[in-house]
């Protein structure tokens, strides 16, 4: 692949380490159609978009595999969402690789009266971004699209996530409530299909009072 338009800039964190030498973003994605299998750390990149007949064919194996294909919805910063909910509670995640864990705006947390606890942790970003305390939350059911995603013993983040421009007011993401994070969708097989918009997961039992 040649010619890709790149955005130069410092990936330094606020803690002053290089994290990495460069980023894939949402725009090297979603042009090449990619796939990403967050349990086996593969990138799946393709040349053009799938006919609508191998489309349907991928998701039928994964369907049956055991696996559910939950929408996502692109923001105007290209960013994927989906709809989620905590114990019954609704949200709006962004969908995030680069996010080690899954991680609650404390605005959500508070909406809901979601019981915390205190970490040792710091979210810390790329330049003057983060750098803020963490909070752990153990809820009981944790669903994307209606249907369990299964915790597999994790506990979920709070923090405050305005500095990375989630639940900013004026912002792209000013109405997400947090990252559906690496954690979980390693844990629970996850596969990003960005031109289908899909996110495929291991599914835990059904939930009929799910979020739809």
């Amino acid at each position: 692949m040649l010619n890709e338009p790149a955005l130069v800039k410092a990936l330094n964190s606020s803690e002053g380490s290089s994290f990495a030498d460069g980023v894939l973003g949402c725009d090297f994605l979603l042009r090449h159609f990619c796939l990403i299998d967050c349990l086996d750390l593969r990138l799946y990149v393709r040349s053009e978009r799938l006919s609508h007949e191998d489309q349907a064919g991928l998701e039928k194996i994964l369907n049956q595999s055991g696996l559910h294909g939950a929408p996502l919805h692109r923001t105007s910063a290209l960013v994927s969402t989906c709809k989620a909910a905590i114990d019954g509670n609704e949200l709006v995640l962004s969908v995030d690789t680069g996010s080690a864990h899954t991680m609650f705006h404390s605005k959500a947390a508070e909406r809901y009266q979601l019981r915390i606890f205190q970490t040792s942790k710091r979210m810390v970003g790329v330049g003057t971004v983060g750098n803020v305390m963490a909070y752990a939350t153990c809820p009981k059911l944790f669903e994307v699209d209606g249907v369990e995603m299964p915790l597999r013993g994790l506990s979920l983040g709070v923090t405050y996530m305005s500095s990375w421009k989630i639940g900013a007011q004026g912002t792209p993401l000013e109405n997400v409530d947090g990252t559906l994070g690496a954690d979980l969708l390693a844990a629970d097989h996850g596969l990003i299909d960005l031109a289908g918009s899909l996110l495929w997961f291991q599914q835990g039992k059904s939930s009929p009072g799910g979020v739809k």
